[in-house]
């Protein structure tokens, strides 16, 4: 058993110091699909954790309409803490509002001047992200004045569009990078079986077992993906700093987790070595298949 395995694997090597040419093209552009399907998750999931961790740092702050009664702002603010992802919502008086207003300006208090401000709430997040379809829960309440409820429409507005960028590039860019890099392990695949020909009709024709004849072109598969994941997570490493600076500058109050190196790396280890393998199955399925016919 262990010699069959030390077999299988070593023929596996040999085949790949045979085409090293198309070994390291197919090693790289899986490495680069792997990339780009990373960037993808690790940047939406970042893009999530740093929203998450501004919460209470910003506030978004809803007015009511003029002429409420008191009994109105307990319903409204039951109804706003109601609403999801609404971790807190406080009410914020008018008349200690406006006090507040003219101790900051100076304002004289002997004045008689009228209070334009009206009852308003402080409502904070459990997702900085969730902004726009919280603001337009509130704004469908009866008593709130639909323009005056404010929050970080222009900073979430970018951070979206940021990460629309990001995915569309990732998305697109990633799905050619798979199909030359599946094309590549193929092509790679079929000319080593090519090199073998004459050794694998003399291994059939003594019967030797088609794990032992086959299994050498999936490892060489596997070892592909395998491979690309390990340079692809040191590709993303080195980006992820980079990333992060960006994204603290679209959200500064964020904070961005260190990069998980072996978490990142056996994730895309598995899925590279996963495409590799059916990469590497259809090279060697299909032609057989046709012959068969």
């Amino acid at each position: 058993m262990i010699d069959r395995i030390s077999f299988i694997f070593g023929e596996a090597i040999a085949g790949i110091r045979r085409n090293v040419g198309m070994s390291m093209i197919s090693v790289a552009m899986a490495a680069l699909a792997l990339l780009m399907l990373g960037s993808v998750f690790i940047v939406t999931k970042k893009l999530d954790e740093a929203a998450s961790s501004m919460t209470g740092k910003f506030d978004m702050t809803a007015y009511m309409k003029e002429g409420v009664t008191r009994a109105d702002v307990n319903e409204t603010i039951k109804e706003i803490r109601g609403i999801p992802y609404v971790a807190k919502a406080v009410w914020v008086p008018r008349d200690k509002y406006w006090d507040k207003i003219r101790k900051e300006k100076g304002l004289d208090y002997s004045a008689e001047l009228e209070n334009p401000i009206q009852e308003g709430f402080k409502v904070v997040l459990t997702n900085l992200r969730q902004g726009e379809s919280v603001a337009k829960a509130i704004r469908a309440l009866p008593k709130i004045d639909r323009d005056k409820v404010e929050y970080m429409s222009d900073e979430m507005r970018t951070l979206e569009e940021f990460q629309r960028v990001v995915n569309w590039t990732g998305g697109v860019v990633g799905f050619i990078c798979f199909f030359i890099s599946g094309v590549l392990v193929f092509n790679t695949t079929r000319l080593a079986i090519a090199n073998r020909r004459a050794e694998i009709r003399i291994m059939r024709l003594i019967g030797a077992h088609w794990l032992t004849v086959d299994f050498p072109f999936l490892v060489e598969g596997v070892i592909f993906g395998a491979m690309g994941g390990v340079l692809a997570t040191g590709a993303i490493g080195i980006g992820y700093l980079k990333i992060g600076q960006q994204i603290m500058k679209l959200m500064p109050g964020g904070t961005v987790a260190p990069f998980e190196y072996v978490a990142t790396m056996q994730a895309l280890s598995l899925t590279g070595a996963a495409f590799g393998l059916v990469c590497a199955a259809l090279a060697v399925w299909i032609p057989e298949r046709k012959l068969r016919r």
